[in-house]
């Protein structure tokens, strides 16, 4: 995990009270946590961790941070991105929404890391900017669902931050889930199948992360077009361009 979120959740916990570690004076920690829950992206931007901002969403660094960031904490064969995983996952969606969805499911990994579930569903700790009733307890997850839908509203692509959406995105992810596991890492005692049943017409490849970005990029962009929307951010236009001049070879096509 990383350091930045690591000082985040750790200061949180001690805001919280909640036992894990001995109370410190609540003003210098919520200070501290402020300025410290910050990252700087690739392309330069200071962002804070649990609030960013939709002035801070940039396409390009979320294809970038997905793109160098591995699946299953990097216990696969090969390295596997988060980024991959979301364009494979893209293709079972039947209508474009849920492509561009699925696509843009995770982004909200490209600030807080892509934190193993298990320690997801461990870690909580307390927000006093949360409510105006003051406090409450909050997870990782929430603080990504929360990132999630303001780089909806960033782009202009809110109208797929619905439930049913995301019910959709969530049966893909799952199923992608199973089939990574099966195809790519060791046989063990975990049993996988139990979540669901895998794909059998997936080809998984090795593809550089900067390939795998472009790919991505262009596939966002072709997604949004078939839903009949324009993306917003200046910096996703640009970088969208950028890759549909790109040439790169996967899945043994060429993809112009």
């Amino acid at each position: 995990m990383p350091k930045t979120i690591q000082f985040m959740i750790c200061s949180l916990m001690r805001l919280s009270g909640c036992g894990i570690l001995p109370d410190i004076d609540s003003g210098i920690a919520s200070a501290r946590a402020s300025r410290m829950a910050k990252i700087q992206t690739y392309t330069g931007r200071l962002v804070s961790v649990p609030f960013i901002r939709e002035e801070d969403v940039c396409l390009e660094d979320i294809a970038h941070s997905l793109s160098m960031q591995c699946r299953f904490n990097g216990h696969t064969d090969f390295f596997y991105s988060v980024l991959h995983h979301s364009l494979l996952g893209s293709k079972k969606a039947e209508y474009p929404t849920i492509e561009l969805a699925f696509l843009l499911h995770d982004a909200a990994e490209a600030y807080t890391g892509d934190i193993a579930t298990p320690l997801k569903r461990l870690t909580k700790y307390s927000n006093s900017r949360m409510t105006s009733d003051g406090p409450v307890d909050v997870s990782v997850a929430d603080v990504e669902n929360r990132n999630l839908s303001t780089i909806f509203r960033a782009l202009g692509i809110e109208c797929l931050d619905l439930p049913q959406i995301h019910c959709w995105v969530k049966e893909i992810d799952t199923r992608m889930l199973v089939t990574e596991a099966g195809r790519l890492m060791k046989r063990g005692d975990y049993q996988w199948r139990d979540h669901g049943e895998p794909y059998t017409d997936i080809v998984f490849n090795k593809i550089e992360p900067e390939d795998i970005k472009r790919i991505w990029m262009m596939a966002v962009h072709e997604a949004a077009i078939k839903c009949g929307i324009n993306l917003v951010d200046a910096d996703t236009k640009r970088a969208a361009a950028y890759s549909l001049r790109a040439t790169t070879k996967i899945y043994g096509q060429i993809i112009p």
